[in-house]
C-alpha cells in the first residue's frame, strides 16, 4: 500500500485503535509512555515520522486534500505543518512533490516538502507550475527521476515548452534541455542554465509575435484599401 494510505506507527510506544470507518476513517491514537490519547477523525491515512510527530492524510472537499503534521502534546495534537493540494507523490523516502490541477491541466507542481527538515524546499521553488512526471525503476525511489516540462506563454504561436529531467535530490537538472521553439537540445548544467533558456526563449517568442503583428496589419491594411477601392469603382 502507497504511503500515507492507512496506518504507520512505532507500536512499542504507540497504540491505534479504528474507532470508526464510515466516510474515511477515525482514530484513537494512545500514547503508552505518557498514558495519553489522541483523536484523529475522518481521515485516509497516517504515518509517524519522529517520536510524537505524525503526518496525517485527509480529504478537505471533493478534489482538494491536505497534508497535515502533528505534535502530540498532552493530548492535544498540535498543527505544527499544514499543505492543501490536489495529488501528492513521495520522489525520496524524505521528499514529497505536491501538485495542483492547472486551468487547463495537467497535475503542476506546487513545492516540495522535507519531513526530515519540515519545511517546503526553497530550492525547489524553480519548479512551480510546471509538470512533472516521475520516473524510477519498480517503485525504487532511489532511482528515480523527475521529467519536467516547463510552458512559455505565447498568445500567438501557441504555448512553447521546454523539457528536461530533473534529479530528485539535488532538484539540479541531469540531462540536456529540449527547445521545442528551436527544435533543438541545449547543454545545461544547472537550473541557472535552465532559466538562462527560458529567458532566451522568451526573446525569440517576442521577436516572432513582433513579426506576425507586423505581417497581419500588413495585411488587413491591404485588405483594406483593397475593398475600399472596389467600393470606389462601383
Amino acid at each position: 500500500m502507497s504511503r500515507l494510505y492507512g496506518t504507520k506507527i512505532n507500536n512499542d510506544r504507540w497504540d491505534i485503535i479504528e474507532i470508526d470507518n464510515k466516510n474515511y476513517h477515525s482514530y484513537k491514537l494512545i500514547d503508552k509512555k505518557y498514558n495519553n490519547t489522541y483523536f484523529l477523525n475522518h481521515i485516509i491515512g497516517i504515518e509517524q515520522v519522529t517520536n510524537d510527530e505524525f503526518l496525517v492524510f485527509k480529504r478537505v472537499n471533493f478534489d482538494d486534500f491536505e497534508i497535515i503534521r502533528y505534535k502530540m502534546v498532552n493530548s492535544q495534537p498540535i498543527n505544527i505543518f499544514s499543505k492543501s493540494f490536489n495529488c501528492f507523490s513521495f520522489i525520496t523516502d524524505d521528499r514529497i512533490l505536491f501538485s495542483y490541477w492547472g486551468n487547463s491541466g495537467p497535475y503542476r507542481s506546487s513545492g516540495i516538502y522535507s519531513i526530515k527538515d519540515n519545511t517546503m524546499l526553497n530550492n525547489a521553488n524553480w519548479l512551480d507550475g510546471t509538470f512533472i512526471k516521475i520516473y524510477n525503476s519498480n517503485e525504487n525511489l532511489n532511482d528515480t527521476k523527475l521529467y519536467v516540462e516547463k510552458e512559455i506563454n505565447s498568445f500567438k504561436i501557441g504555448n512553447q515548452k521546454l523539457l528536461f529531467v530533473v534529479d530528485p535530490n539535488t532538484l539540479e537538472p541531469i540531462s540536456d534541455c529540449y527547445s521545442q521553439l528551436r527544435d533543438s537540445f541545449i547543454k545545461v548544467d544547472s537550473k541557472e542554465d535552465i532559466e538562462k533558456t527560458i529567458t532566451e526563449d522568451k526573446r525569440y517568442i517576442n521577436i516572432i509575435e513582433k513579426q506576425i503583428d507586423a505581417i497581419e496589419k500588413e495585411h488587413i491594411q491591404k485588405s483594406k484599401e483593397k475593398l475600399l477601392y472596389k467600393k470606389n469603382k462601383k
